[in-house]
């Protein structure tokens, strides 16, 4: 069986570390990057079966990043961590196929992103 990989795109290093841990014990292999830039750099050496993407980050944000992927013609399944109200409008936007609400004390994967994978 190929690997399932994982890619975690936020720059809180706490909300990455819960998700990976959440995704790992879930038998995924995890990927992390800290914005959009380093997360361009992952999906050249490899291709996730799943991309979390927070939305607000520095160097390059989820609109960014998720931009640039279309640019390159790469269809990457996108799930957006955000606590933003217009979260369901804005993952419509970006294409990304939903997105998962992040409480300041970081989201617990517990259905709809372990199912989306």
């Amino acid at each position: 069986m190929a690997e399932q990989l994982v890619l975690i795109v936020d720059d809180d290093p706490t909300v990455a570390a819960q998700l990976a841990a959440d995704f790992v014990a879930r038998g995924f292999n995890v990927e992390t990057a800290a914005n959009g830039e380093e997360a361009l750099r992952v999906v050249d050496r490899v291709r996730p079966v799943l991309v979390l993407l927070d939305l607000e980050m520095p160097v390059l944000d989820g609109r960014g990043f998720a931009r640039e992927l279309r640019a390159r013609g790469m269809q990457l399944p996108l799930l957006l961590l955000s606590d933003d109200q217009a979260a369901r409008r804005i993952a419509t936007e970006i294409g990304a196929a939903g997105y998962l609400s992040k409480p300041s004390t970081g989201p617990s994967m517990s259905g709809s992103g372990a199912a989306a994978a």
